[in-house]
């Protein structure tokens, strides 16, 4: 993932590694250490220099689960955020935002029923907030953009439960008050070998 503000501020992340371009070079910037696992970052945000976001997953060593993270860089160093316990394997894909105190992470639970998965931080603390299914197939989130006057979009896909069939988009709206999932044309999709 890149987000680049101007031409001498890109930030850039990948697996387990933060980047940032200066106008002349890149440098590696060290994330914030998660004891125990291997974290990997797919979505930012940012609000300033001083103020950028990264979400993703923690993923434990010897592969016996997976949790969200969400670091945040203060113009010094990344630090890991408190999360919510959301279940033994869950991730995060996207992060998106109005301010720095209204923030939405995006991911899934991860299992054979899968969930779509939506946190919101406030300025404190991170909660997790419902988002419905996709008509009774597990559905996960790959990213969110925030608009002007709090409306909130994400979007990923859903699968049928055993994890092997037909792929096929979702959206879901936050319109201030709940999440609701979208209309969209049905499509054929295509085909899904995911993991459980």
């Amino acid at each position: 993932q890149v987000l680049a503000v101007s031409d001498s501020d890109v930030w850039a992340v990948g697996d387990g590694t933060s980047l940032h371009w200066d106008g002349s070079q890149w440098r590696q910037v060290p994330v914030a250490r998660i004891e125990g696992s291997e974290p990997q970052f797919f979505g930012l945000a940012q609000f300033g220099a001083e103020d950028v976001w990264t979400a993703g997953s923690a993923l434990l060593r010897g592969r016996q689960g997976a949790r969200g993270t969400v670091q945040h860089w203060d113009g010094t160093a990344w630090s890991d955020l408190p999360v919510p316990a959301v279940a033994a394997v869950w991730s995060l894909s996207g992060i998106a935002g109005a301010s720095p105190a209204d923030m939405w992470a995006v991911g899934r639970i991860h299992g054979a029923h899968g969930q779509a998965l939506a946190l919101h931080w406030d300025g404190r603390q991170w909660e997790r907030v419902p988002v419905p299914s996709a008509g009774g197939r597990p559905a996960y989130l790959c990213d969110v953009v925030v608009l002007d006057g709090g409306d909130v979009w994400a979007a990923g896909y859903s699968h049928d439960s055993t994890g092997i069939g037909t792929r096929r988009l979702f959206t879901a709206r936050w319109d201030g008050r709940a999440w609701s999932a979208g209309q969209i044309p049905s499509s054929p999709g295509q085909p899904a070998h995911l993991d459980r």
